[in-house]
């Protein structure tokens, strides 16, 4: 019953760290996604003929 008890614990501490690995990396690709739409719009709007 020990060891269950002990690989129960383990299986929900790795289910644990998988969960904030995912929010993680959630967060980082909104962050490029962001990123690289600003750049785009930036460069877009650089390459706009100027407004008179």
């Amino acid at each position: 019953m020990e060891i269950s008890a002990k690989t129960y614990e383990a299986g929900l501490a790795a289910l644990h760290e998988r969960d904030v690995r995912r929010k993680g990396l959630g967060v980082a690709l909104i962050t490029i996604v962001i990123t690289i739409g600003g750049l785009y719009v930036k460069i877009r709007q650089m390459e706009s003929p100027p407004k008179v």
